[in-house]
């Protein structure tokens, strides 16, 4: 069976995680729209500029942009092997696009994977995140020993910006203002299963195909 999955949840949720767990699994192709915007900025020139000066200025690459991206890949790439992605939609408008492609190809999505985490869980795991800035190896303060210090080179490890805890709140608020609504929207749809992400990698990801497997049958 062709699988075709979108992730859905808050910064820190696990969602990518989770997409390299099932692309293995199922051998559908994971991608997300950071994906599509830099192979678009290193392929195909006038669409990546227009890309590269919107996140160049700090601004959201506009839906129109976007979508276009979504349905050359559709069209080039993934075909008739399936796909999970990871973080797109992130709006309304962009579900009923997405929808709308899928029909024109005569496909539909299998089910949307919430993935549902408490808050304070979603600030501790984003914001003990730290990355080395040589090798580029990315920790998180509770796996480490000596929580400064790269185990690989032993250069002094670094929070990202928008790893620190303020920025995370300011990023769960953003979520749930413009992307929430998208799961009223899927659950009107029947695609919408909600899965906690509490816990390991591994038990997240039993729980994600038991609940699919309903939909096999």
């Amino acid at each position: 069976m062709v699988i075709r999955l979108v992730l859905f949840g808050a910064p820190g949720a696990g969602k990518g995680t989770q997409a390299v767990l099932l692309e293995k699994h199922f051998g559908a192709l994971h991608i997300s729209t950071g994906d599509l915007f830099r192979k678009a900025m290193k392929e195909k020139a006038a669409l990546g500029d227009q890309v590269r000066s919107y996140m160049d200025a700090g601004y959201l690459v506009p839906d129109e942009i976007v979508m276009n991206l979504v349905h050359q890949e559709l069209v080039d790439v993934i075909k008739d092997n399936g796909f999970i992605f990871d973080g797109f939609p992130r709006t309304v408008p962009q579900a009923e696009a997405f929808s709308q492609i899928l029909a024109k190809m005569n496909q539909s999505l299998t089910a949307v994977i919430s993935l549902e985490v408490e808050q304070g869980l979603l600030v501790r795991r984003i914001s003990g995140r730290r990355v080395c800035p040589k090798c580029a190896a990315l920790y998180h303060v509770d796996t480490l020993i000596n929580k400064e210090i790269c185990p690989i080179d032993h250069s002094t490890l670094e929070q990202r910006k928008d790893d620190a805890e303020d920025a995370v709140e300011t990023r769960l608020k953003t979520f749930a203002l413009q992307t929430l609504p998208l799961k009223e929207y899927y659950q009107e749809k029947n695609l919408l299963l909600q899965i906690d992400g509490s816990g390991s990698p591994d038990a997240v990801f039993a729980r994600i195909l038991s609940r699919l497997q309903p939909v096999f049958n």
